[in-house]
């Protein structure tokens, strides 16, 4: 750095606020400079070679790293350095690709991402921060009442350019989901919005945004699994309370184990409860512990069931009998499990006589004999269910699901494998309902719900759905309270409204959008493809030209356009029909160069000037002007040439001839005599042509959204150029009589407005074939224009940027 002491004396501050914000992002640190240098700053970091993309049809498109343009805040930029400019000749924008989209995602879906990104994503939120003041510059000036007719027209100006780029907003996020598309398309496009915009702890509302978007979905594309993870991630429910519907008698000593369902995620804790029991006052089995010796076969031996201390009047006494085999005791029968040992909590031992033989003098017997031994296991009851740990990460309004089983007997077993009598524990007949509690409300009040689902209902026509855009550095979105849900777990979601499918907007017929700066290179090409389009267009139809001149310039000569063409080639050959080829082929490459090359640079100049707003909302008055404008200097190019090609063909001699016959009658002032007249056809021609084309080209795309297809382009151009040249025609064709009378022998303007006024009826002469001629001519020009501009890489695809607005999601 010493070393190059030069460079830091030549470089700017600028430029060298640019190297810090280079350095920063190299190192991912925030560059040590203030927030003014770094808007500053990077607009000629966005200009240097460092950050120039290698080739493609993106290649001068700047890339600003993301780390910058958070750097400069909530300073405004330009569009042309936020992400995601993309070439409208590389991006494919047709009906048919837009309703591919909409299939998977619907426009509400779509509108409703719109305006998350805007809340989110600070890129987003920079470009409709810009376009909200922006419309703000409509505001009526200060101390006019918006309830003046003026403050009301300039209030509905600034809401018709918030809608308007709001709508442009919606088809930009419609263009990035294209790469959405596919079966796991939504899954991946719900993984990157969550890892981006909610990842953060302790962000519910976005997530529960995230999960109403989701829910707008339809069953075949709606992730539902990663909806119920969003949802029980922003309730971070708990299991509070589990309530028992009913009993649940017959159960062991060893208990019931209850097991909540896991939460949805997996950053979810399950619930842990304990089942907590209490003796239900009689037996529910028999254990034998010892079956004795010496017993007879079919001895009956008799058991004894010590009663309990203080037995109550209920008191009953289980009932059970014992079978004898082979000298022992080989089962206990429970055949009443009795009543009334409320606390019995513990086995019972009964009292079992002793063998016969053994009571009467074992010795006879040969055997001592030995009393068998058994205790009563008793019956609890279920009597709650104690939660221990409530867990984390359950849906409030999906309690999970409780399952209870029966724990396996342990080594004291309760299970009388004997064959006696045991109440089984009927768990499933049961109803088990858990309550879980969110940390913030999750059910929207019902007059609350009322009052949106009206304002959903009732959308303003402009196409911007029934939540609010005018809230300054965001868009509404619906309340977090709006919980999405679903009739099981095997249904998709939904919100508990009533959506019409415009209920958050509309997307606009095209993207956001920009036009790239013009170089010299770019204007010489445009102004090449005009100069060769109206040339060859001309030239083409000279033959047509030349018999509605002659029908203009002698009307009583000829009975029609049919008998014209007859006396001509009759009379001349076939070469009259080719009088004035050369002034027509140079003038009309020079009018039509300056024509289509000036309309172009003098349109970006006066939407430039008008600034966005006025560009959007008076776009044909600006198209207008700048034709006008155009025209001016077309008119003074074209006069010379079209005064020569007048006489050349009234007289049916050579250019050459011609132009010698009018210096002679006037010297170089001739040729300009019908410059007034010349202004007079060339505006109305020139501004219809174009106003009523780009209008034309508009309806004809509404209407059939298949012509914007590159192989339907040049269709659409010849339909809208006839229907321009139509127009055209009509609005200037008294100014053309009046030109061709003023350009004849001896002919001025006001001699000739003076004829015209005399016989009206000449404003007519010639309107037959000059509107054939007018809707051929304008045909002919807007097609090859358009072709030509593609050929040499100039068309309005080369030249305009559209904005994917889902671009920042991959950086």
């Amino acid at each position: 750095w010493r070393r190059r002491g030069s460079l830091y004396r030549s470089s700017s501050p600028t430029m060298l606020a640019a190297l810090l914000l280079l350095h920063g992002a190299c190192r991912g640190t925030p560059p040590p400079i203030g927030r003014r240098a770094v808007v500053a700053a990077i607009p000629a970091l966005a200009a240097s070679p460092w950050l120039a993309r290698p080739g493609g049809a993106s290649a001068s498109v700047p890339a600003v790293p993301m780390e910058l343009l958070a750097a400069a805040g909530k300073d405004a930029l330009p569009d042309s350095l936020l992400p995601g400019w993309e070439r409208l000749q590389s991006v494919d924008i047709g009906a048919r690709t837009f309703e591919a989209v909409e299939r998977q995602y619907p426009v509400n879906f779509v509108a409703y991402l719109a305006r998350c990104l805007v809340n989110w994503e600070p890129v987003t939120r920079r470009w409709w921060v810009q376009r909200q003041a922006e419309a703000a510059a409509f505001a009526a000036a200060e101390g006019v009442p918006s309830s003046t007719p003026f403050g009301s027209m300039e209030r509905a100006r600034e809401e018709q350019y918030r809608a308007s780029a709001y709508r442009s907003l919606i088809a930009s996020v419609l263009l990035g989901l294209e790469q959405f598309l596919g079966p796991r398309g939504s899954e991946q496009l719900l993984s990157l919005l969550r890892s981006r915009y909610a990842a953060a702890p302790a962000q519910p509302d976005r997530l529960r945004a995230l999960a109403q978007l989701f829910s707008l979905l339809d069953r075949t594309s709606q992730p539902t699994d990663a909806i119920s993870a969003l949802l029980g991630e922003a309730d971070a429910g708990r299991v509070t309370v589990v309530d028992l519907e009913g009993e649940i008698a017959g159960v062991g000593a060893a208990g019931i184990a209850v097991t909540f369902e896991r939460p949805p995620g997996k950053t979810g804790r399950p619930a842990v409860a304990r089942a907590v029991t209490r003796p239900a006052g009689r037996w529910r089995a028999v254990r034998l512990l010892d079956g004795g010796e010496g017993y007879a076969q079919g001895e009956v031996v008799e058991i004894t069931v010590p009663p309990p201390a203080g037995a109550p009047v209920s008191f009953e006494p289980p009932r059970l009998s014992a079978t004898v085999k082979n000298g022992t005791v080989s089962q206990i029968r429970l055949i009443s499990p009795g009543r009334g040992y409320p606390e019995q909590a513990g086995a019972l031992e009964l009292v079992l006589s002793p063998p016969a033989a053994a009571a009467t003098g074992g010795e006879a017997t040969g055997s001592s004999g030995r009393s068998a031994r058994a205790e009563l296991i008793p019956e609890y009851t279920l009597a709650s269910i104690e939660v221990t740990d409530g867990g984390q990460g359950y849906i409030a309004t999906e309690p999970p699901a409780v399952s209870l089983r029966r724990l396996p007997p342990s080594a004291a077993a309760d299970e009388d494998d004997d064959g006696g009598w045991s109440a089984a524990a009927a768990l499933g007949g049961v109803s088990v309902i858990a309550t879980v509690e969110a940390r913030r409300p999750t059910v929207l009040p019902a007059a609350d719900l009322a009052r949106l689902q009206a304002r959903l209902d009732s959308r303003p026509a402009s196409g911007t759905g029934g939540l609010s855009l005018d809230r300054g550095m965001t868009v509404e979105l619906l309340p977090p309270a709006l919980t999405p849900v679903r009739a099981s777990p095997r249904d998709p979601f939904s919100l508990p409204l009533r959506l019409l499918p415009d209920a958050f907007g509309t997307p606009a017929a095209a993207p956001v959008e920009r036009q790239t700066p013009l170089s010299a290179g770019d204007a010489a090409r445009i102004f090449l493809s005009g100069g060769l389009c109206g040339s060859a267009a001309h030239t083409a139809l000279v033959p047509i030209d030349v018999v509605k001149t002659r029908l203009q310039s002698d009307p009583g000569r000829y009975a029609g356009p049919i008998d014209c063409v007859q006396t001509l080639s009759r009379e001349e050959g076939l070469s009259a029909f080719t009088q004035g080829l050369a002034a027509t082929t140079v003038g009309y490459a020079l009018a039509g160069s300056l024509s289509f090359g000036l309309v172009e640079i003098f349109g970006r100049a006066v939407r430039g000037a008008a600034g966005p707003g006025n560009a959007l909302l008076f776009s044909v008055p600006l198209l207008v002007l700048a034709t006008i404008m155009a025209t001016a200097f077309v008119a003074c190019a074209v006069c010379p040439f079209e005064a020569v090609r007048v006489v050349a063909v009234r007289t049916g001699g050579s250019s050459a001839d011609a132009l010698r016959a009018v210096l002679a009658r006037g010297g170089p002032g001739a040729l300009f005599e019908a410059l007034p007249a010349n202004v007079l056809k060339e505006v109305p021609f020139v501004v219809a042509k174009f106003i009523t084309f780009d209008r034309a080209s508009a309806a004809l795309l509404a209407a059939f959204p298949d012509v914007a297809d590159a192989s339907l382009s040049g269709t659409l151009s010849l339909v809208a150029g006839a229907v321009a040249g139509l127009a055209a025609v009509i609005a200037s064709h008294p100014a053309d009589v009046v030109f061709t009378k003023s350009n004849k022998d001896g002919g001025t303007l006001a001699s000739a407005i003076a004829e015209v006024r005399e016989a009206p009826e000449l404003l007519l002469q010639g309107l037959g074939p000059r509107l054939f001629f007018g809707a051929l001519l304008v045909a002919l020009q807007f097609y090859l224009y358009t072709q030509l501009r593609g050929i040499l890489g100039v068309s309005k695809a080369d030249l305009t940027l559209v904005w994917d607005a889902l671009t920042v999601l991959k950086t």
